[in-house]
């Protein structure tokens, strides 16, 4: 078997977008919610600049001329508003953000960085905390750091297994991916089975199963 690990790219952009469209619907919505603790004035101000950073990194994902430095800048910008409103409740989504604009950019251990510290932020309590933990585990599994990519193997493996995990599915759709190109036919049988519990994500390991034999056979 080939050993192309940017087979599956496509998958990561899939997975690094999903929390935008989540959380951008819960804002459209009205419905996301905020502490108390600040004025009325100071979230409504953080929801508007969230919104208009949100509208960039759209413009960017669809432009097909953007270049790393363009991302840098939002990058760049989403921290500055993460420093003028980490005490609203949309504190911990600038950082989310930031670090999306990093992974970009290029920079990966950057965008792990902040997303680790997003998701501190956030506390498991948070809507879309389980959906940023796994992401940040196959950003890690991404790593060329050693470490970086041990921690993401082991923070993919727990998150699959929890049940409190609404993303459970998830977690294994990519431990599976993983060990299909890597050729860990233990993991792979291990996912597998599990992945049967989960419609959806198993019907995607069926159709991926046979677009992969066909590339490599």
């Amino acid at each position: 078997m080939k050993d192309n690990w940017e087979t599956i790219v496509h998958d990561r952009r899939v997975l690094y977008g999903m929390g935008g469209i989540v959380l951008g619907v819960l804002i459209v919505g009205g419905g996301y919610w905020f502490h108390r603790h600040r004025t009325e004035q100071y979230n409504q101000d953080a929801q508007v600049a969230f919104s208009y950073h949100l509208e960039r990194m759209d413009l960017l994902s669809t432009n097909t001329s953007a270049q790393a430095g363009d991302w840098t800048a939002l990058e760049e910008s989403f921290g500055v508003e993460y420093s003028r409103y980490k005490d609203s409740s949309l504190g911990p989504y600038f950082r989310a953000f930031q670090s999306e604009a990093a992974l970009r950019a290029g920079d990966r251990e950057q965008a792990i960085a902040l997303l680790a510290e997003a998701v501190r932020a956030m506390g498991s309590a948070a809507p879309l905390y389980y959906l940023y933990m796994v992401k940040l585990g196959v950003m890690q599994l991404d790593s060329h750091n050693e470490q970086h990519h041990e921690s993401g193997m082991h923070d993919l493996l727990q998150l699959a297994q929890d049940t409190c995990n609404p993303y459970q599915g998830l977690a294994w759709y990519h431990l599976w991916h993983y060990a299909w190109v890597k050729g860990d036919s233990a993991l792979i049988q291990r996912a597998y089975a599990k992945l049967q519990s989960f419609t959806d994500w198993y019907h995607m390991v069926q159709a991926k199963g046979a677009q992969i034999t066909d590339t490599y056979e």
